[in-house]
């Protein structure tokens, strides 16, 4: 997108990652308020993906931008930490609506 771009022309490098992470959750809430058709926004999925994943992410995220510098565990395990917490909400809320899918009737379902 164009201001991702631009900021990356104007931010000073050492932001770099606080820049990244807030444009890829502002454009992530902008195309989840906006471009997500309203039947959809009903659904678990929908209301379940902010708790179990974009919170999560955003913790880590800002843990990892304010204490990698200052805390040696953070230093050295800062960005893996960070993806694995991508990666194991992301694997919860998938099994989540798995289990939804698979266990609940079609009348309960959203």
């Amino acid at each position: 997108s164009i201001p991702s771009y631009y900021g990356t022309l104007v931010v000073p490098m050492k932001l770099g990652f606080t820049y990244a992470q807030t444009m890829i959750f502002i454009g992530s809430a902008l195309d989840n308020l906006f471009f997500v058709p309203t039947d959809q926004k009903e659904q678990l999925a929908y209301m379940l993906w902010p708790f179990v994943v974009v919170i999560p992410s955003m913790a880590t995220s800002l843990l990892e931008s304010t204490m990698c510098s200052t805390n040696s565990l953070m230093m050295w395990l800062g960005h893996s930490v960070f993806d694995s917490t991508l990666v194991l909400s992301c694997e919860l809320f998938y099994l989540i609506c798995w289990w939804r899918f698979v266990h609940c009737d079609d009348e309960h379902a959203d």
